[in-house]
């Protein structure tokens, strides 16, 4: 059984006020029904626990039923913070569950490829992530914008979702955290703290995360080119 979570409780803040980004229209859909679809029609995805604000669970409800999401399993409330709306979909995947992908609704662009490739390092490594390489110089610079380092470029790489992971392990790894509020910045972050590998898969930045009303344009262009 291979399981998705996807992550659906954002505020949007940055596309301004009142404004749900995930139902806005993007290629002729609403961003979130790219992303459910996108697994949905996986042929290796076999459900999906969607994570919501409480408050607009049935509009997800009926925009998925619109849009023709099959696999969609079931509808929750997330928490407070992202890593406790992940525990949430955790706590409702199936017990049969084998492998588990973590994903952001606001990821429209995500491809079956990308999910196929997560699926198969997933079950061979137990820990992956798709990620792309930086090609931009990177500063690292201090309160008072001084630059401080320049990291060499080589080894940094820009993570994407979805971050998947045998499901046993991604339970391990959260239980603690949750117990004991400790916050991860990403799902791999809390594998790491358990000492296991977590391994990257090399994925193209045009899987991108819409935040600002210019990544809409990009991921419209995107998606309408993918056809």
């Amino acid at each position: 059984m291979i399981s998705a979570i996807v992550l659906a409780g954002g505020s949007s803040r940055r596309m301004g006020p009142g404004v749900d980004k995930l139902r806005q229209v993007i290629a002729g859909r609403p961003l979130l029904a790219h992303s459910l679809l996108a697994f949905s029609r996986s042929s290796i995805v076999d459900e999906i626990v969607l994570v919501s604000r409480e408050d607009r669970r049935e509009d997800y409800r009926r925009l998925a039923d619109e849009h023709g999401v099959t696999k969609l399993s079931r509808i929750i409330a997330g928490g407070v913070e992202r890593q406790d709306s992940v525990w949430c979909g955790l706590m409702e995947v199936s017990a049969s569950s084998e492998v588990v992908l973590i994903h952001d609704g606001a990821r429209p662009c995500v491809t079956h490829d990308i999910i196929t490739r997560c699926v198969e390092g997933a079950r061979s490594r137990g820990a992956v992530i798709p990620a792309a390489r930086v090609k931009d110089t990177i500063k690292k610079a201090g309160a008072d914008l001084r630059i401080e380092d320049t990291p060499d470029r080589s080894m940094l790489w820009a993570a994407q979702t979805p971050q998947t992971f045998l499901t046993p392990l991604i339970k391990e790894a959260y239980e603690p955290l949750i117990r004991r509020k400790i916050v991860v910045t990403d799902d791999a972050c809390a594998v790491e703290r358990l000492g296991r590998p977590v391994w990257i898969v090399e994925c193209p930045p045009t899987n991108l995360k819409v935040t600002t009303q210019e990544d809409f344009r990009l991921a419209g262009q995107i998606l309408q080119a993918a056809g």
